[in-house]
């Protein structure tokens, strides 16, 4: 099926006139490439989080456990940490992990609960603990799914009635 123009071959003179099939693949071309954009930007919008923050189970599970008593740790820099954190965190970089418990004394049956910006520092730190003698550890992920979650957590269960 091809487009159709309306325009004028003289002055008054509207009759139809198909596009040639050079300008029907440009403007297929247009739209493809509008399309491609489009699509990309969906796609990098949900990689990177922007649709807002979610959280899994396991993040309110972990703090859960944080509100039964388990110790939560930030192990971000301290710069970042005083950016913004969770409330009751601890601020211990994840690369001084294992020292900083120590140094505070918290037993290796203590349950941990460990985060960072993404998840991955906090990984880093689970493992030190682990190999150090910590066997109650979880890394509960990123800042600002825990945000949300703990934001699930305070608000109140919807009615259903």
């Amino acid at each position: 099926m091809s487009a159709i123009n309306i325009a004028p071959v003289h002055a008054g003179d509207y009759r139809y006139h198909p596009l040639p099939i050079s300008a029907q693949l440009t403007s297929i071309i247009k739209v493809h490439i509008m399309l491609s954009r489009i699509f990309s930007l969906g796609a990098l919008l949900a990689l990177f989080g922007c649709g807002g923050p979610s959280h899994t189970e396991a993040q309110l599970a972990a703090l859960a456990s944080v509100e039964k008593g388990a110790l939560l740790v930030d192990v971000r820099s301290k710069q970042e940490f005083q950016g913004g954190h969770l409330d009751g965190a601890l601020n211990i970089p994840h690369t001084q992990i294992v020292e900083g418990l120590a140094k505070l004394g918290i037993p290796k049956d203590q349950p941990v609960v460990l985060y960072c910006r993404s998840g991955n520092r906090s990984g880093q730190a689970l493992v030190s603990l682990q190999k150090a003698g910590y066997g109650q550890v979880v890394n509960a992920g990123d800042y600002r799914s825990l945000t949300s979650a703990a934001a699930a957590l305070a608000s109140p269960e919807p009615s259903n009635g």
